[in-house]
């Protein structure tokens, strides 16, 4: 039986140890292969040692915002092109833009299905474009 993840490789970037080890655990569980980082600064050092196939990250990090780590993430010719997905408590439409402005290619709303989190990411591997026009 082949996982619906099974060998797709994932940073998740998330502050709080509770969330970061429920998606850890279930992306794992799917067959992804996960790397885990509780801060912007943790991010950019795993990201210097995998080549994640899709990042996700909560806006909220203790040491910057998801948005600054994107940034980052998009001016290094190395992540530039990594799928990313935005976790955030903001459901509005002005919120979407502001994600997708910052270089995420969409955002999953707070509190997340985890149904939810392994779609969007299935989505952004495959390259279709039902995440990208994902409004949540």
């Amino acid at each position: 039986m082949t996982l619906p993840l099974e060998g797709i490789r994932i940073l998740v970037v998330e502050d709080d140890p509770d969330s970061l080890e429920l998606l850890g655990f279930f992306l794992s569980g799917e067959g992804a292969v996960v790397t885990t980082a509780r801060s912007g600064r943790e991010a950019r050092d795993a990201l210097s040692v995998v080549a994640p196939d899709v990042l996700i990250s909560d806006l909220s990090l203790p040491d910057e915002d998801g948005l600054a780590l994107m940034a980052s993430v998009r001016a290094e010719p190395r992540t530039s092109h990594v799928p990313a997905i935005a976790v955030t408590g903001h459901s509005d439409d002005a919120a979407l833009s502001h994600v997708i402005k910052a270089g995420f290619n969409t955002r999953i709303v707070k509190p997340i299905e985890l149904s939810d989190v392994a779609r969007t990411v299935l989505e952004l591997v495959r390259g279709t474009d039902q995440a990208l026009r994902r409004k949540d």
